[in-house]
């Protein structure tokens, strides 16, 4: 953490001033439009000022509850400190203390890594995800991004949440 206290806020008003940040993770603005609103959004601030952002949307699949994170972005100068693997236990933490039953991610290739680091294992692929939502082809690495691949981590109940509730 580099001695620098995190912390994790809900965001509830005024959403669309961390825009910048989200169009980093998701360049189309039409859709985050429509995850934005309906899911929760948290914030982390480092003195003071947003470090990272997260939208996660409750989801239901084979009648368990759980979430997916829709929306994981740091600010550029703030990568490579771990603010991602924070952000993304705390959520999990907080999520599994609600009783949610499962944390999903879809991800590009290049995101794959990160999660996989993260506790997260394969799940399912949506073909052609990015080729058929997004008006532009969206390019990491040299790559077109085409399919939309999903991980997911099981939480468990005993994880406790540090600080505010979800």
């Amino acid at each position: 953490m580099n001695g620098t206290a995190w912390i994790v806020r809900a965001v509830e008003r005024d959403r669309k001033r961390h825009l910048a940040l989200l169009l980093e993770a998701d360049p189309d603005e039409a859709m985050i439009a429509r995850y934005l609103e309906r899911g929760d959004m948290y914030v982390v601030e480092e003195r003071g000022e947003t470090a990272a952002v997260a939208v996660v949307t409750l989801e239901e699949r084979a009648g368990k509850v759980g979430c997916e994170l829709k929306n994981l972005a740091v600010r550029a100068d703030c990568r490579g400190r771990g603010l991602a693997r924070f952000l993304v236990d705390e959520l999990c933490r907080r999520y599994a203390a609600a009783g949610r039953a499962f944390f999903l991610v879809g991800t590009s290739e290049s995101g794959v890594g990160l999660y996989r680091k993260l506790g997260f294992a394969p799940s399912h692929v949506v073909r052609g995800f990015f080729a058929d939502n997004y008006p532009v082809p969206i390019w990491e690495n040299g790559k077109r991004c085409v399919d939309m691949i999903y991980l997911r981590r099981e939480l468990r109940p005993e994880s406790k949440a540090t600080g505010t509730s979800v």
